[in-house]
C-alpha cells in the first residue's frame, strides 16, 4: 500500500516534474529521524524499569498514537 500511496501523495505536493526530488528528500529526511530515533528511543527503553516491564510501557504508548491515527485517518 505505502509504495502506491506515498508516490501520489509526494506527486501531488510537488508537482510532476519535482516528484523524483520529492521523494528523495522524503527518504533522506525519515532515514535521518529514524536513525536518531532509534539511538534515542532504544537507550530510553532500556533504561525505563516498570512492575509489568521495560519495553511495556513503550508498547502500550506506541499502540494509543497508533490507535489515534488510524481513527483519524478512517481506516480503523
Amino acid at each position: 500500500m505505502l509504495v502506491i500511496a506515498v508516490p501520489s501523495q509526494v506527486k501531488a505536493l510537488t508537482g510532476e516534474e519535482d516528484k523524483g526530488f520529492g521523494l528523495f528528500v522524503l527518504f533522506v529526511v525519515g532515514g535521518a529521524v529514524n536513525l536518531i530515533a532509534s539511538i534515542f528511543l532504544g537507550y530510553a527503553c532500556d533504561h525505563v524499569y516498570s512492575p509489568f516491564g521495560r519495553r511495556y510501557s513503550w508498547v502500550r504508548g506506541r499502540s494509543f498514537f497508533f490507535y489515534l491515527f488510524f481513527y483519524q485517518s478512517g481506516k480503523f
